[in-house]
Parts: C-alpha cells; structure tokens; sequence
C-alpha cells in the first residue's frame, strides 16, 4: 500500500479543500451505521464546517493516498473548562486546560489503514 501524504491546514487553507472534503464525508456516511441520514447530508455538512471554520484555532489534517483524498480530521480550540453539549464528558481534568477537541474524523475504510493504533 503507498504511503500516506499528511497536511496540516488552518481554515484558510481548509475552505480550499470543503468540496472534496464532502465529496468524501457523504461517501463515508452513506454507509451503516449512519445510512445517509439528514443529518449527515452534504448540504449540512457544508454549512457546519463553514461556521465550524471560522472558530478560533480551526485546525484540519487531510490524508491523501495516490493523490486521492482517504481522510480528514478536524478541531477548533475551546475556552478552559467547556465541552461541548451532548458529548462523552472529559476523561480527564488536565485536557480541559488545553482541549483541542476533535469534531470530525472521516476515513474510507480500507483505504487509510491503521493511523495512531485506530483501526
């Protein structure tokens, strides 16, 4: 299998790549468990990520196999002590102090392999 092609983008840079970026978020969720739900439809996705872009400390890494966009991750900072509503609390009370949650984790099965021991 190639390697994996990694980059670091801001939300300037990020806004470049939405379209494709949903092009491979609708695929992902097309798939069970999510079944192409409304809530996961390309139109919302594009206007979350839109808004979520423009947060403090916006930050998206991309994967790229061949060229090929296999996966993106994104997060933006959050103020010391908060979390977001409806969300697995914090394990621990030290990464509230320096908590740049992950929103969004999109990769095509199979094609990213293994990253970090996540399967």
């Amino acid at each position: 299998m190639p390697d994996v092609t990694w980059a670091r983008l801001d939300g300037f840079e990020a806004i470049e790549l939405l379209e494709e970026c949903a092009d491979l978020y609708v695929q992902v969720y097309a798939e069970p468990p999510y079944n192409g739900a409304p809530k996961f439809s390309r139109d919302r996705f594009l206007s979350r990520t839109r808004r979520q872009m423009t947060s403090a400390g916006f930050t998206m890494v991309t994967a790229r196999r061949d060229g090929v966009l296999v996966g993106f991750a994104f997060g933006f900072s959050m103020a010391a002590g908060s979390w977001w509503a409806n969300a697995s609390p914090c394990l621990r009370e030290d990464h509230l102090s320096s908590a740049l949650p992950l929103r969004r984790d999109v990769r095509l099965p199979g094609r990213l392999g293994r990253v970090g021991g996540c399967p």
